[in-house]
């Protein structure tokens, strides 16, 4: 049944770029809600079957600035803002640089985490002198990471690195 309804949403409009549970706030209308993800109260689309209660925790999908409430799960706490448990964040960076042997580009994760996540990253191109480059994420804090790139000097034009983190 989830991989069902993960595999519908993903085929109607895309991958998320983040997983978020969140603390239903209000219900706006019957197409929307507020819910607490972290102390930031969100606006969110509803899927038309769900309808939460108040304190419930929310599982979220967010796709850019849009965020849409699936669901429950399963967990009622009235008045929480901090929530538990493993937050999944993903995304992409572009990288483009001249003549170099290693490379640094800093980006901010959607949400903050609660604590500092574990991140990894792939370069997703892997054509001519870009197949021996490696990645991996340094500098990592609450708020971003920076992706690390090196192999023999090289230049990239907009080459993508794929990351997730993982945390709480």
């Amino acid at each position: 049944m989830a991989k069902g309804l993960a595999q519908s949403i993903s085929n109607a409009i895309g991958k998320p770029s983040a997983f978020l549970v969140g603390i239903a706030v209000s219900n706006i209308d019957n197409y929307s809600m507020t819910a607490n993800v972290r102390g930031t109260v969100l606006t969110l689309q509803k899927i038309s079957s769900y309808s939460p209660i108040i304190g419930e925790s929310v599982l979220i999908l967010q796709y850019g600035s849009t965020n849409i409430a699936i669901g429950s799960t399963g967990n009622s706490t009235s008045a929480v803002t901090t929530q538990y448990g493993s937050v999944i964040q993903h995304g992409t960076t572009s990288i483009s640089f001249t003549s170099q042997a290693s490379f640094s580009s800093t980006f901010s994760f959607p949400f903050p985490f609660n604590n500092i996540p574990q991140v990894s990253t792939n370069i997703r191109s892997g054509s001519g002198t870009t197949a021996s480059w490696n990645s991996r994420a340094i500098n990592t804090t609450v708020n971003g990471t920076t992706a690390f790139v090196f192999g023999p000097s090289s230049s990239w034009s907009s080459v993508t690195v794929d990351w997730i983190a993982i945390g709480s």
